[in-house]
Parts: C-alpha cells; structure tokens; sequence
C-alpha cells in the first residue's frame, strides 16, 4: 500500500510530527517483535535521543544491527511483564 502524493498529504506531516512528539516525551522506547521498519527506524531515532529501549518478543531479522541499541531484552510480553525492574533497567 501506498500513498499518493505522501509528500504533500497534511495527514501525514501530522502523524510524524504526532510520533517524534511521543518519543520526545518518553522515557523508554518499547521495541515489541516482530516489529516492522517504521518501528525500528522510531527506535533508532528515540536512542538517537538518548532514551532507553526495551525488546520484548524474538528478533526475526538478526542481521539488522539495530537490535544492539535495546538495553533490556525479553523473549516474551510475560517475562516482560514478570520483571518488576523491566522498565527501571
């Protein structure tokens, strides 16, 4: 899917504008797998920031590098939510 003359959709400005406002607004950045490129390019941006990333879920895709930026890492949503210092870390 695509979208036609995306450059100049207002739409589209606005949920970019919208997302970099979030992540400058957060703390931690929660990478959830299987995550698509829209989702690592925001996390890319929030280290970029200087804010923390979390991983939760099993990466597809080890040859993308940026899964070396995440600083916590959890195979599952329940190991996540089990860790009482899972966002503290």
């Amino acid at each position: 899917n695509s979208i036609a003359d995306w450059e100049n959709n207002p739409a589209i400005k606005q949920i970019f504008e919208s997302d970099m406002q979030a992540l400058k607004e957060s703390d931690t950045v929660i990478l959830l797998e299987p995550s698509g490129r829209s989702s690592l390019a925001e996390a890319g941006i929030a280290y970029g920031m200087g804010k923390k990333i979390v991983l939760v879920g099993l990466v597809e895709h080890p040859e993308v590098l940026l899964y070396c930026i995440c600083g916590s890492r959890y195979p599952s949503i329940e190991e996540f939510l089990g860790d009482p210092q899972g966002l503290a870390t």
